[in-house]
């Protein structure tokens, strides 16, 4: 599978989906800390897709501000940090999101997963 191109645009949109997840779901990670894991996950696509490619790397700074967006959907913020995710791996198979970033936006597919069951489950004992 090629590696894929993640624009700042794109990363700011995930980090104002998962924002605006917060109403509804109880995501762990601190905004500033989602923050910094979705700039070294920028970063990170950068270096795979350069791996991948043999590209020159040309790193354009990535400050995400605050903001949200209230009709995100679970579904597609759970799909799209797997995307970036995956899209952080060069296709020799080297990870460049460091360790730590990887696991802070794990658990924030982790958070969806959890709400969507409770909800699930809510749904249930109402019926």
């Amino acid at each position: 599978m090629s590696v894929q191109k993640y624009s700042f645009e794109r990363i700011q949109a995930i980090c104002a989906a998962i924002q605006g997840l917060r109403s509804r779901v109880e995501i762990a990670a601190k905004p500033e800390r989602l923050q910094h894991a979705l700039r070294a996950a920028f970063y990170a696509n950068r270096a795979a897709l350069a791996c991948t490619y043999n590209g020159e790397i040309k790193l354009p700074k990535c400050g995400l501000p605050e903001g949200c967006d209230p009709k995100a959907e679970e579904r597609q913020v759970f799909t799209d940090i797997g995307l970036l995710l995956y899209n952080c791996i060069s296709n020799g198979g080297r990870d460049f999101l460091p360790e730590r970033d990887r696991a802070v936006l794990e658990q924030v597919r982790l958070d969806i997963a959890w709400g969507a069951l409770d909800a699930a489950k809510g749904k249930e004992a109402d019926e």
